[in-house]
């Protein structure tokens, strides 16, 4: 019985000059290309890989309308929340600590350097949560470029200012607060409040690092800030040990490798620790 498509029987010679075996040859070889295609790296693979995978879950809940009336509208009426000119999330959006860190990197996009860390007002975001702060922060080491939508500064970064929250380098609490309370307007002071009233920021770390800046510009500034913000001035004696035994690397070269999983905060897992928390 005919079955209407090109066999040759055993012993026969294919009817169609070779079609079928080059048609075989033909699907195995872009398989072949298939499986040997690269997938493309994203730009967070700039921090490093656990960055980098989580990223790719990142792109799927972005929303990317360019910048115009209509998409203005749309933020206006709360159907948008913008992250960087033409990068806007979801307003029903609940992401968690390691995906808003990696955010930052999607926004910053192929601009994105290993020199990049996430700092000020947007550390302290990734730590709370919330709306993104507008513009975001970035600090390098390294001499600062111009990014729409991000205010990137120079300032030293030691190893100790820095923790990674998925794959991505975040100045720790109570740096991000100093540098908000030194260079951001009075806005920003609001995420310093959630900080504290959230428990990931302890005043004393900020007293400590207070004492650091004298001679610094707005260290005047930062302090008298400080004085109407700080909750219990009873509260006296050393902030928590902060455990740190980590591989950091000096920022000049590669970025931190990231810490054992007990130094991240409380709503950051390492992702062999299956990093799912709440936002």
């Amino acid at each position: 019985m005919a079955s209407g498509q090109d066999t040759a029987r055993p012993g026969e010679e294919d009817p169609g000059g070779g079609a079928l075996a080059s048609r075989s040859a033909e699907a195995r070889r872009a398989a072949f290309m298939l499986i040997r295609t690269p997938v493309p790296e994203h730009p967070c693979s700039a921090w490093s890989e656990h960055a980098a995978d989580l990223a790719h879950d990142m792109e799927r809940m972005l929303v990317r309308f360019p910048v115009s009336p209509a998409t203005d509208a749309m933020i206006l009426r709360g159907e948008l929340v913008p992250v960087v000119p033409g990068v806007q999330l979801p307003p029903d959006l609940t992401l968690h600590a390691p995906l808003r860190a990696v955010l930052v990197g999607c926004a910053v996009g192929p601009a994105l350097r290993h020199h990049h860390v996430v700092g000020a007002a947007t550390a302290l975001w990734v730590a709370v949560g919330g709306r993104p702060p507008r513009p975001l922060d970035l600090v390098t080491t390294a001499r600062p470029s111009s990014l729409c939508g991000v205010m990137v500064r120079q300032a030293p970064v030691g190893p100790e200012d820095v923790e990674m929250v998925g794959g991505a380098p975040v100045v720790v609490p109570s740096r991000a607060a100093l540098d908000v309370l030194r260079f951001l307007p009075d806005r920003a002071l609001s995420l310093i409040t959630a900080a504290l009233m959230s428990g990931h920021l302890d005043p004393r770390e900020v007293d400590l690092r207070l004492q650091t800046i004298d001679g610094h510009p707005h260290a005047r500034r930062a302090r008298e800030r400080w004085e109407r913000l700080r909750p219990g001035r009873a509260v006296t004696g050393p902030p928590p040990h902060r455990d740190r035994e980590t591989a950091h690397r000096p920022l000049a070269g590669l970025l931190p490798s990231p810490p054992p999983s007990g130094t991240l905060p409380p709503l950051v897992r390492r992702r062999d620790q299956q990093e799912v928390a709440p936002g």
